[in-house]
């Protein structure tokens, strides 16, 4: 019933901050597996779409690869005006049907069409920044333990698998961002370790990276760790 609870707490928290009416319920988040499961063969699907796309593409080549060799054996036809006409029209033709075959967004139209069928569609960055604030608000509210949470228990309860380096990062840096009691990673040292992982494997966000070093030293005044960092 404790468990239960949590949960109820998160959804409603979740609802109340994401924009989003979506994923805001068990039925929602049941959904995205059904989803998770049909990835394989909608890629599958695009695979062949894209496939008789090439194919067509390539017997056009070999079409106009055979009108070549035929025109290279009648090059006089062409000093004819009504010829030329011609040979001028059909060129700008499939010229203008050769742009649209290779600019066809086959994968956005397919992805419109799945979304459209089974009435869903896939979580967006805001849906995963709600999830993360969602989850951030649970730990601050019934105070959990960060080192069991990120090992995926929750009240000496095992309720999953333990979260990975970059789930960390990303809570963690939610976390500096909207500001919480509890940073969501076992330590400190973990925190300032994986702060500087990222900022090695993402240069580019430096400047992020610093404003979370700023928060960080703000959250723990007079901490030797963060100080020097």
């Amino acid at each position: 019933m404790y468990l239960i609870s949590i949960f109820l707490l998160y959804f409603y928290i979740f609802q109340n901050f994401v924009n989003s009416d979506l994923f805001t319920s068990s039925v929602d988040l049941q959904q995205l597996t059904y989803a998770e499961k049909d990835i394989p063969k909608l890629i599958t699907n695009y695979i062949q779409l894209e496939t008789e796309r090439l194919e067509h593409l390539k017997s056009i080549a070999e079409k106009y690869q055979q009108n070549n060799e035929e025109m290279q054996t009648n090059l006089l036809s062409v000093s004819n005006p009504i010829n030329a006409f011609r040979l001028i029209k059909k060129l700008a033709q499939t010229w203008k049907d050769l742009q649209a075959e290779m600019r066809s967004d086959i994968a956005g139209s397919y992805l419109q069409n799945i979304s459209i069928q089974k009435g869903s569609r896939f979580p967006t960055d805001e849906d995963l920044n709600g999830a993360a604030v969602g989850l951030l608000r649970l730990q601050d509210t019934y105070r959990l333990d960060t080192g069991d949470l990120a090992n995926g228990v929750v009240k000496n309860v095992k309720i999953g698998n333990g979260m990975s380096g970059w789930e960390l990062i990303f809570l963690f840096l939610k976390f500096l961002i909207f500001g919480y009691t509890a940073p969501p990673l076992p330590s400190l040292s973990s925190s300032s370790s994986f702060l500087h992982f990222w900022l090695y494997t993402w240069p580019s966000n430096n400047i992020n990276f610093f404003k979370c070093i700023s928060r960080l030293r703000k959250i723990y005044d007079g901490h030797d760790e963060v100080r020097n960092n």
